[in-house]
């Protein structure tokens, strides 16, 4: 999803972006299929708070969810719920309270009891001036036997 929800340009176009992602999710499990979306939507989820109790500023993954997908990050306890940094102070240092949860996994119910394990590696230090990405990867192992 492009980034900055809270513009109200930018939102509305990303809330249009989740409609055509809701939409083609609609079709794939009318079609029988189970699925599952993935990536950086750049917002919050109000269903599966992170590490800091962030708050959604668009609709957009309460729209691409809608009742057909499920974040498969409650299984990760809400204190490692960190997918972003974001150095909110401008130090150049990782402190707690800037790490959020905007990069999710969501999965069809057929799937949910599938999964064996969901983390989010977070094994690389954030500074300014890194090589690396400012997003931790979800990890989400599923049995598809």
């Amino acid at each position: 999803m492009i980034a900055y929800p809270t513009d109200p340009e930018r939102c509305a176009k990303r809330e249009a972006q989740a409609l055509v992602i809701a939409d083609l999710v609609e079709q794939h499990i009318a079609d029988g299929y189970e699925v599952v979306v993935m990536g950086d939507f750049n917002d919050y989820d109000g269903d599966v708070l992170d590490e800091n109790t962030s708050r959604p500023t668009s609709n957009v993954l309460s729209i691409v969810k809608g009742n057909m997908l499920t974040n498969v990050a409650y299984k990760v306890p809400q204190q490692y719920r960190g997918t972003n940094w974001w150095d909110k102070n401008g130090d150049c240092e990782a402190t707690g309270n800037e790490f959020v949860m905007i990069d999710h996994v969501l999965v069809t119910a057929g799937l949910l009891d599938r999964i064996e394990s969901v983390g989010i590696y977070q094994g690389y230090t954030e500074y300014c001036g890194k090589m690396n990405s400012d997003h931790y990867p979800v990890l989400v192992n599923i049995r598809l036997d």
